[in-house]
């Protein structure tokens, strides 16, 4: 063969094996998230998107086309996290830890939680999963530490303010993004009401470049002994069941009044919205 040969044929490979996972990855997302079911990462990046999600009374597609309308680059990026996720699960089932269960099944209890509230004839179940749910167990009592794993970065130097911020000052600062804390927290509160003992959540971002790793706790006490911060970890949240009812109250009143949520720009990456399959109603409706 010649060598331009072996590269398509590698790159062909590449290319089939990132959009068969890519697909698995959306059947997942499908199997868990009914026709009156609000998915956790949807209730966190997009209140808007939720209820018109709901309001449409229909079992979503495996794909909803939001995975077909990434970008290659953006495909990318999503490949790469499914890939860091399973490689960080493995590990960590590779340690052995005595009296630690991993558990990463996104479509069964514990990582999978759900809460049903009674709207009229028609439930609506607000549902959350996170990337693993440690199971730490001492005696009879058993603890449940969901981890969400995300890879980020920042390629370029970007001018901001009076300055330039280069990708590393970028990463010296980075704290997490709050849509992940809030899809967290969703997981968090969930299981709380459904009878887990939750003392805390962790988020776990990678940086493609460097592999450099940093982590987010997020929680709603200030026991000290339920944190042992070092210079990775960078911050604390203590804001979770306040926030995430006061959330789940607009979105309940939003569809009992059948008026959308109000929308906030300043909340809502702009890939979500470009991958929207309510981008259109949405907009008239602003």
């Amino acid at each position: 063969m010649k060598p331009t040969e072996i590269a398509q044929m590698l790159t062909l490979a590449m290319d089939g094996q990132q959009e068969a996972e890519l697909r698995r990855s959306s059947l997942d997302w499908h199997e868990r998230n009914g026709a009156n079911h609000v998915s956790g990462s949807t209730f966190a990046t997009c209140l808007r998107q939720a209820y018109y999600r709901y309001m449409q009374n229909e079992v979503p597609t495996p794909d909803d086309g939001f995975v077909s309308s990434l970008d290659e680059q953006n495909k990318r990026y999503m490949y790469f996290g499914l890939l860091v996720e399973d490689l960080i699960i493995k590990a960590v089932e590779g340690l052995g830890i005595k009296n630690v269960t991993v558990h990463r099944d996104q479509t069964q209890l514990p990582v999978q939680q759900f809460f049903e509230y009674e709207e009229n004839d028609r439930p609506i179940v607000i549902s959350a999963a996170n990337d693993m749910v440690l199971e730490i167990t001492k005696g009879k009592r058993s603890q449940f530490i969901p981890v969400e794993i995300k890879t980020t970065d920042r390629i370029y130097s970007r001018k901001e303010g009076d300055g330039w911020v280069t990708p590393q000052k970028w990463w010296d600062n980075f704290t997490g993004r709050e849509s992940n804390v809030k899809q967290v927290a969703q997981w968090m509160h969930l299981a709380t009401l459904n009878g887990y003992d939750v003392p805390y959540g962790l988020l776990f971002y990678l940086r493609r470049a460097t592999w450099d790793m940093k982590y987010v706790v997020v929680n709603d006490s200030s026991d000290p002994v339920l944190i042992n911060p070092d210079d990775r970890i960078c911050k604390v949240i203590n804001f979770r069941d306040v926030w995430i009812e006061s959330r789940n109250q607009d979105l309940l009143k939003a569809i009992s009044t059948q008026t959308p949520p109000l929308y906030d720009k300043d909340e809502v990456p702009d890939y979500i919205c470009k991958g929207c399959p309510f981008l259109q109603e949405c907009k008239e409706t602003r």
